[in-house]
This record gives C-alpha cells, sequence and structure tokens, in this order.
C-alpha cells in the first residue's frame, strides 16, 4: 500500500454524539517538477471484500464507490477508480482508492476502523438495541436523486432517479428541506435536500467483527457513519469537484476518547510510478502532483498533467481550545464553529492536524499491518501526526494546524518538498 491520509482529532467522550465532517475533492493544473520513475504498480489483488457499486459521473469528475464506504476505485478491473477528462471521456485515471478511517481510543485500548485496501463496513443502521440491521435489506442500496431527473427520457435511469426522490429515506438520515417548518418530514411537502446537482447518500456502521478484525484487528466500536457524495454540472469551477460529507455517529455502548478523522487514499495520477505528494496546512489541504512536467504513459496526462487533492472544508466540532488548536484562520475563530449550515458559538470546527505517508521499502514510512491488532496501533499513531511506532517521524515539520510533512510550495519550490528529500517520485 502506498497512500496518504488527513488527519483531524477531537474528544468523543459521550455517546450518540454526531459529527459532521465535509471534504472537498478536486482535480487542477499544476506543473510538477524532478524526474519519472518507469516501475508500473501492480494493481490487482488488493481489494479483498466488496458490496454494492455506483458511480457519479456529472462533471469532469467521474467516481466509483461502493455502499461499504470504499471510494474511487474500479472492482471490474482491479484498477483506478477516479476519472478526470477534460472531454468527460474518463479515460484517465487519478486515484485507485480512497475511504475514511477513524481511531479512538476507549481506556487505555485502541480502536481503529473505516475503509484502506480492505474496509471494516458494512451497509446498513445500527438499531435501538445496538445491533447492526441486515445489510441486505434493499434500503441500505446507494440512493441518488438528481435535480434534473424529470427532463429525462423514459427509462431505467429515470425510473430509478424517480423512485428514489419519492422513497428518500429520511428515517435513516438522509438530508432533507423542512419545507413547512414543523420539523417532521411530511412526504409531498417536505423535500430531499439537493447539496448539489446530483446527491448520493448511503449508510454504514461497523458492527461486523469479521471486517473489523480484517481491517487492522481491532473489534466494532459501534459506530455509524452516514455518507453523502455530492457534485455539481453547471459550474465552471466546480466541474473539477466532487464533495463528501460524513455524519458520524456513536451508538454503541463505549465512551470513546482521543478520535481522529482521516481520509486515506492511494493516488495515481495517470501514471502511477512518477508521483509526489504534498499538504498546504493553510488551506486545509493534500495532494498529489506529477514528478515532472510530462506524465509518461499510454493511460497518462502527458504534458502538463493535473493534480488532485482533498480540502477539509468543515472538521469536527469541539470546544474551541487555543493551546492545542492555535487559530490559523477566520474559519477558526474560538468563539465559533459551523455544522449542518449553523453557527455554534464559544466552539471550534477542527483544522487539519496532520498528514500520514507511506511508501513502499521505506523503514520510516512501512504500513500499518493488515488484519493484525498491531495494526490498529501502528495506524492510530499515524493518525495523530507521529510514526508507526509512536515516534516522531524524521522529517516532519510542526504547524500550528498540527504535524504535516512536505508543506512547501510546489509550483516556486520554495520550502519542504518530497522532491528535495532525495526520494525519487513513485507510487504513493
Amino acid at each position: 500500500m502506498r497512500n496518504i491520509c488527513i488527519s483531524c482529532i477531537w474528544v468523543f467522550r459521550e455517546r450518540k454524539i454526531v459529527l459532521i465532517v465535509v471534504v472537498l475533492f478536486f482535480l487542477f493544473l499544476f506543473s510538477g517538477v524532478m524526474q519519472a520513475s518507469d516501475d508500473p504498480k501492480n494493481l490487482h489483488g488488493k481489494i479483498l471484500t466488496n458490496d454494492t457499486e455506483d458511480q457519479i459521473a456529472l462533471n469532469r469528475i467521474k467516481m466509483i464507490f461502493y455502499n461499504n464506504g470504499i471510494g474511487s476505485y474500479n472492482r471490474s478491473s482491479s484498477s483506478p477508480g477516479l476519472y478526470w477528462s477534460e472531454d468527460m471521456h474518463y479515460t484517465k485515471t487519478a486515484i485507485f482508492l480512497d475511504g475514511v478511517l477513524l481511531g479512538f481510543k476507549v481506556k487505555d485500548s485502541v480502536f481503529v476502523t473505516g475503509n484502506a485496501f480492505r474496509t471494516a463496513l458494512q451497509a446498513g443502521k445500527i438499531m435501538p438495541d445496538k445491533k447492526p440491521d441486515d445489510p441486505k435489506k434493499p434500503e441500505y442500496k446507494i440512493w441518488k436523486i438528481r435535480k434534473d431527473w424529470d427532463k429525462l427520457p423514459a427509462g431505467p435511469e429515470r425510473s430509478r432517479l424517480e423512485f428514489d426522490y419519492n422513497n428518500w429515506p429520511v428515517t435513516d438520515g438522509a438530508p432533507w428541506v423542512d419545507v413547512d417548518g414543523d420539523r417532521i418530514f411530511t412526504r409531498g411537502k417536505d423535500i430531499p435536500e439537493f447539496l448539489g446537482d446530483e446527491v448520493n447518500w448511503f449508510v454504514v456502521n461497523d458492527m461486523d467483527t469479521a471486517r473489523s478484525l480484517f481491517l487492522y484487528g481491532s473489534k466494532p466500536m459501534g459506530l455509524e457513519i452516514q455518507t453523502t457524495i455530492f457534485a455539481f454540472k453547471s459550474s465552471a469551477l466546480l466541474s473539477d469537484a466532487l464533495f463528501k460529507k460524513y455524519v458520524i455517529i456513536n451508538k454503541g455502548i463505549k465512551n470513546l476518547k482521543d478520535g481522529y478523522f482521516s481520509i486515506w487514499s492511494d493516488p495515481d495520477l495517470g501514471n502511477p510510478s512518477d508521483d509526489f505528494v504534498g499538504s498546504d496546512t493553510i488551506g486545509n489541504m493534500i495532494y498529489c502532483y506529477n514528478g515532472d512536467n510530462n506524465d509518461d504513459m499510454i493511460y497518462g496526462y502527458g504534458e502538463r498533467p493535473p493534480a488532485v487533492g482533498y480540502v477539509l472544508l468543515q472538521g469536527p466540532m469541539v470546544m474551541y481550545d487555543k493551546i492545542n488548536y492555535p487559530v490559523i484562520s477566520r474559519r477558526n475563530l474560538p468563539d465559533s464553529a459551523i455544522t449542518n449550515r449553523s453557527w455554534r458559538k464559544g466552539k471550534t470546527n477542527l483544522p487539519l492536524t496532520a498528514m500520514g505517508y507511506f511508501l513502499g521499502g521505506s523503514s520510516y514510512y512501512p504500513d500499518p499491518y493488515q488484519g493484525n491488532y498491531r495494526g490498529a496501533k501502528e495506524m492510530y499513531n499515524i493518525m495523530s501526526g507521529k510514526s508507526w511506532d509512536g515516534l516522531d517521524t524524521l522529517g516532519k515539520v510542526y504547524t500550528q494546524a498540527g504535524r504535516c510533512i512536505f508543506t512547501g510550495d510546489p509550483e516556486s519550490g520554495i520550502g519542504e518538498l518530497e522532491w528535495r528529500t532525495g526520494i525519487s517520485p513513485g507510487d504513493r
């Protein structure tokens, strides 16, 4: 595995607390530096569990994703599943796979769940008796609505969109608009919420013990994750953007503390063997860019290849703590935070706090063990901005936002950059 993750920390001490996180996934044109490598990656045999799949292809980004939380993966060909094309033909890829990872402590024990090359999550919600509902129920599919569904010609696509609009699973947590203002969803009056021109929604939980152990060897925590994936069609600026919103609910019996939310990603920007990565602590962004100005592969981007990245738009909301979470931008004022489009006084949205970095063959940046509890402890350390063994990783830069690496500007060549370390570009 070669990948990167973006983390925030919060304290999750009380049960049934809801955390909402919004992440922007985007592509942009970017001129890289340094020379390329010709060692291609073996694209097969990485995913061992997948469930129902769907895709979003509304603008210049196409992403294949699954109702177990895994995104940007094409299981039919064991190949990258996120594409970017100026002509919307979707022949060139940018991400092999991505997902979300959540890490917590219960007393002194570490628990990690979510998605990497394996998944600990299954479809469905957690019921009031603390048990997971049957993941095979039809309501735990991926739900999709589009603003223009009623203008489509008659056929399977229109029928599916019409059904999903008319049966939008509000009682399971899908977002909706309270048109009549009575705080009760009434079909025929209240409507699904169009966060974008197309909206996809599904719910997962971590209550499958076999899957939880298969990921990093830790047991279920009782977490339910409601995921919304949306995009815009018409905006020139947002035609290269895709949004993901996560609502995380602790429905278990454990008090969870010292939590981390991370986006886990294996970027393959065209040719996967010539990439670098970096982070922007002011912009709450991590990204991958080409090692030079020519992505030379049969499915590469050629001259002036784009870059791909993730921006944390709305981090978890916590009580403001100016000692541990200094204010670094207007979005993180100590007296206010935003959640579900509402302002909350006396709290703040956490910014990017760390960037983990996995590099094959490196003793400083190895991948955590999978299927073994050792892996949970190693991943939790990485999510906190340390090395896998809990020490401060060589090359880490301590910033106001936390522990991030490669925080320089690749365009100008100023600051800490991966290519300055002497490491060759490659699969990240």
